[in-house]
């Protein structure tokens, strides 16, 4: 495995950024299955104070448009999301390559979060932000920490969010 991208300063973690796979991915869908993607950022993050047994962590922020090629609906929280971040554990089972995006992620979902009102850039960059205070011991990658990272985002944007996660009152998902 290649060096981390980001590593805290007190060894609470280690991120690796996955574009360079993403974009391979992409071209290749295209390419070979006429398919695109939605993922915009993603981040393999090595967080083993959280649980030793289970130090992987996979950090994505997807845009909710429709995409070509693409099967079944995109699930919206409420009609004006337009992004989604998940935080998913890795089997501990599998080697994690950040360059190679071989390996298994375990259910359920850590981390879902909908929100809108940014440019993919501005996500792009909220990943970054949000993978270092993971790594950095800030937030943590487990199980119902919604509202924890909801504070973080809207902290981070420096705006008070419209963003939505599982823990939400909300209605059924909102079919696109």
């Amino acid at each position: 495995m290649r060096a981390p991208d980001l590593l805290s300063v007190g060894g609470c973690g280690k991120g690796w950024d996955m574009q360079p796979y993403l974009h391979r991915e992409y071209e290749r869908a295209l390419r070979e299955e006429n398919q695109e993607r939605s993922a915009l950022a993603a981040w393999l993050l090595n967080i083993p104070w959280v649980n030793e047994a289970r130090p992987f962590y996979v950090l994505t922020l997807c845009h909710l448009r429709p995409v070509i090629g693409s099967i079944g609906n995109l699930q919206k929280l409420y009609p004006e999301a337009q992004y989604e971040l998940m935080v998913v554990t890795v089997d501990p089972e599998t080697t994690p390559d950040p360059d190679e995006g071989a390996f298994i992620l375990l259910p359920p979902v850590n981390i879902l979060l909908q929100f809108d009102g940014l440019s993919d850039d501005s996500v792009k960059n909220l990943a970054r932000a949000l993978a270092q205070a993971t790594v950095s011991g800030k937030i943590s990658p487990g199980r119902n920490m919604d509202p924890v990272w909801k504070a973080v985002v809207d902290g981070v944007l420096g705006v008070q969010t419209q963003i939505k996660g599982p823990s939400s009152p909300q209605e059924e998902p909102i079919m696109n």
